[in-house]
């Protein structure tokens, strides 16, 4: 038996009636991926807008709502503020049409884009940006909504979460990424600094920005430039698949 954590998929869900979903415990986390369904479809993660609103439908169905925790990366290249008025737009779209009632609370956790190696996705840019608290901002429902609440409504009310990855923790995995030997030393020192990780999130922004070539971690690469080029599919699962040879050892 699941313990009702695991995440599930919207793909796979809307292969199940919505009678079913919570069979194997109750629906809780779920990836969406993407904040439209142009950036899901780029990422190749193939959830159209109306299985996102068949998804909402589905869980209007349910008898006993509780909160929900929808993951979706922010910060795709090509990304704009209109991407985000659409998830908003396809919630609005199911609820206007339900009758008022125990309400699901959707918690959207949006974790910035990273250009993952081994990925076609490698070489893209990656966001210089600060993502905490700006998608509730910029899609409330009501100027008057308070905190990070963005949207009320017949069955479904709506919040982002508190836990965005701040801009530090985004340049700390982008050198991670695309860090080279010359990056070596700082990450070395950052690794050890105690002063460095008691600082402010401004303070931090300003130490990485000193230390870094921020152009070269974010910007967009080639094949040819990548640090990471030399990393293959296959290499990347190495670790994982041992020879029979190997086996034996």
């Amino acid at each position: 038996m699941s313990s009702g954590n695991r995440e599930r998929t919207i793909i796979d869900l809307l292969k199940l009636p919505p009678d079913k979903w919570q069979e194997e415990g109750p629906v809780r986390i779920v990836g969406l991926d993407g904040m439209s369904e142009r950036l899901r479809f780029k990422a190749n993660k193939r959830i159209s807008r109306d299985m996102l609103g068949s998804f909402f439908s589905g869980l209007a169905q349910i008898e006993k709502p509780h909160q929900i925790k929808l993951y979706a990366i922010v910060g795709y290249p090509g990304e704009t503020e209109d991407d985000w008025m659409e998830f908003v737009e396809d919630l609005m779209l199911v609820d206007e049409g339900l009758s008022a009632g125990k309400q699901w609370s959707i918690l959207l956790h949006v974790t910035p884009f990273r250009a993952m190696p081994a990925t076609p996705a490698a070489i893209w840019p990656m966001s210089m940006r600060n993502y905490r608290g700006v998608v509730s901002a910029r899609i409330k429902q009501y100027p008057w909504m308070k905190g990070n609440i963005f949207f009320q409504g017949n069955r479904f009310w709506a919040v982002e979460g508190m836990g965005t990855d701040s801009l530090p923790t985004v340049v700390h995995s982008a050198a991670c990424l695309r860090g080279t030997e010359a990056d070596a030393e700082n990450i070395l020192k950052l690794s050890l600094a105690y002063k460095y990780w008691k600082a402010s999130v401004v303070q931090k922004e300003a130490t990485l920005t000193k230390l870094f070539d921020i152009d070269a971690l974010f910007s967009a690469h080639t094949w040819g430039t990548l640090p990471t080029r030399y990393i293959d599919w296959q290499s990347y699962q190495r670790p994982f698949k041992l020879t029979h040879h190997e086996r034996k050892q």
